[in-house]
């Protein structure tokens, strides 16, 4: 069986002050809840940026 869940390498951040790249961060909505963001660098700064994070329907994932 395939894997569900694919581990992607750790990156490692520099300074945010000293790279620009690593500033600039860009967010993408559906309208549905779910959404995109990340950093232009492609480096994942905050708990919250992803490629795909979908909304669940109540009462599973949200409250």
């Amino acid at each position: 069986m395939a894997d569900l869940i694919r581990v992607m390498p750790e990156r490692q951040v520099r300074d945010p002050e000293s790279d620009p790249h690593l500033r600039e961060e860009w967010l993408v909505t559906n309208g549905l809840g779910g959404y995109a963001s990340g950093t232009v660098s492609g480096a994942i700064t905050r708990r919250y940026h992803g490629l795909l994070i979908a909304a669940l329907p109540n009462p599973l994932g949200r409250t």
